[in-house]
């Protein structure tokens, strides 16, 4: 039978092929025919199996990946607070602080805002710099978010390898374009940040800084 891989984790081994038939299956590395052809096993791949029914269910046997070219495109954009995706490559990285907002949703959707300015689809290993100020005759907190702008890929099935030569010169023009965006955002941010702190600084002995080991969650 023929089918189309409808899912795959790498770091589990697993994954499920919809079948000719309309049906799941339930995939596992060890049922490859060739253990090599691992890193084929992405959506939308057709593949050939024996569908077998097991005692938790259907399942693909004897799986066998034709050759395939593949093409780089951008993932939707999302956030995460670990330094890796769990799901594609990142192949551009730039560690940014914003200044500082006394609104934390405002400081949210400027960081977003500042990832889109520059051109990348996901923020990791995303913090919170929480700092108090005094001023005024009372004390107020202020928050400064950071994380690693990055530009993370996936390989998705194309027909043919003109496809696959022109998706990589695409993602090569964003990595330039973004390393060049990214000197020019981040260099403003930093100026604003020293702006504030400068205007602070006769209290900052007053402040008292917390690096929040929690990430901050930014609405889509």
């Amino acid at each position: 039978m023929k089918g189309k891989i409808i899912s795959y984790i790498s770091a589990k081994k697993f994954g499920f092929i919809c079948g000719d038939d309309g049906e799941s299956y339930f995939l596992h590395v060890s049922s490859l025919l060739d253990k090599a052809n691992e890193s084929k096993l992405v959506k939308d791949v057709v593949v050939e199996f024996e569908p077998t029914e097991t005692s938790k269910g259907l399942a693909a046997k004897q799986v066998h990946v034709p050759d395939v070219n593949f093409k780089k495109q951008l993932v939707a954009f999302f956030t995460a607070k670990s330094n890796q995706p769990r799901y594609g490559h990142v192949v551009a990285r730039h560690t940014l602080s914003t200044r500082f907002f006394k609104d934390q949703n405002e400081g949210r959707s400027h960081i977003k805002q500042l990832a889109a300015d520059i051109g990348c689809n996901a923020i990791l290993n995303t913090n919170v710099e929480k700092k108090t100020f005094s001023g005024g005759g009372e004390d107020f907190t202020m928050y400064s978010f950071s994380g690693d702008f990055a530009l993370v890929t996936e390989d998705v099935p194309c027909n043919n390898d003109a496809q696959c030569d022109e998706s990589v010169a695409i993602i090569n023009t964003n990595i330039t374009a973004v390393a060049g965006q990214f000197q020019r955002v981040n260099r403003k941010e930093i100026k604003a940040k020293a702006k504030q702190l400068r205007k602070f600084n006769p209290l900052l002995l007053l402040g008292a800084v917390v690096i929040l080991g929690v990430v901050f969650a930014i609405s889509m």
